[in-house]
């Protein structure tokens, strides 16, 4: 099992000396994450990188691939159509207590404050630095920024985060189980993701079911969901100023913020409707064993 047709190639011993099968859970592009950061030396590794998940894709016996345009990147490896199963999205569970939302804003001090909101890893791909930096440039102190989610990179951005001078305006809430994440996005103003690769992220989604705006990275899987100026803004991933930008219009806009939420909502609708139960996938797996 591999996350990446990259990290699927390091089991080609597996495969072929062992005769044991390789499911790729295709989350995410390891070389548009190294090409989205820049540079000369960076975009040379974004080829060798990108020819290693050619390879990796070509290996492996079932893809599943999260995300149009990952699933596009398969075909256009002429990976065969046989071995990708396309996965939906599952309709997630929404449960909102009014009583513990309030509870929230009251133990956190985010009373009368406008309150961003982001869930994700906290790992190098999730470019969350750029974010602090961002918020960084943002200079209205009523504004606070609550941050779910665990990760190596937790101590380093707390560090930054203290250095910026945003110890007061930063909360990292740690990780958060999924059923006990939804007033969090319910006391929001508004929904930021700065990574640099995804597939088709889950987070957005759920974000727009809550019918929140959303401000994320211009990337290949954020752009499934958000349709710039349509049903959310979107952000160069390497620039804080931008992203601080994107978030002021939101936040000062409120017939803008509105109306991205409405279209957000509708568009988070369409794919809910396109659920293909997991065990389905697996039994296409299994059946190939």
């Amino acid at each position: 099992y591999a996350t990446t047709p990259f990290f699927a190639l390091s089991f080609w011993p597996c495969k072929y000396f062992l005769k044991i099968p390789v499911f790729c859970n295709f989350v995410s592009s390891v070389s548009e994450i190294v090409r989205q950061k820049g540079g000369l030396k960076r975009k040379i590794a974004a080829k060798i990188v990108s020819g290693c998940e050619f390879l990796g894709a070509k290996m492996a016996d079932v893809l599943m691939p999260n995300g149009q345009w990952l699933k596009q990147k398969l075909l256009n490896w002429r990976v065969s159509a046989s071995k990708i199963v396309f996965r939906s999205v599952r309709p997630p569970q929404i449960k909102i207590n009014p009583a513990q939302t309030g509870e929230l804003r009251e133990a956190h001090h985010l009373s009368g404050k406008k309150v961003i909101f982001t869930a994700a890893r906290l790992e190098k791909e999730k470019n969350l630095e750029v974010a602090l930096r961002a918020l960084a440039e943002i200079k209205d102190n009523d504004i606070a920024w609550l941050l779910a989610g665990s990760g190596s990179q937790e101590a380093a951005l707390k560090k930054i985060a203290g250095e910026l001078g945003l110890s007061d305006r930063v909360i990292f809430l740690g990780y958060i189980d999924h059923t006990n994440i939804w007033p969090y996005y319910e006391l929001c103003s508004v929904f930021v993701l700065a990574s640099l690769s995804e597939g088709m992220p889950t987070v957005i989604l759920e974000a727009m079911l809550m019918r929140k705006p959303v401000v994320a990275s211009n990337i290949a899987g954020n752009r499934e969901l958000v349709s710039h100026q349509a049903t959310g803004l979107l952000f160069n991933p390497v620039s804080a100023s931008d992203l601080a930008e994107k978030v002021n219009q939101v936040l000062s806009d409120v017939d803008l913020a509105d109306r991205l939420a409405a279209a957000g909502r509708a568009k988070a609708a369409e794919y809910v409707e396109q659920y293909q139960n997991i065990e389905q996938i697996y039994q296409c797996f299994l059946a190939k064993l």
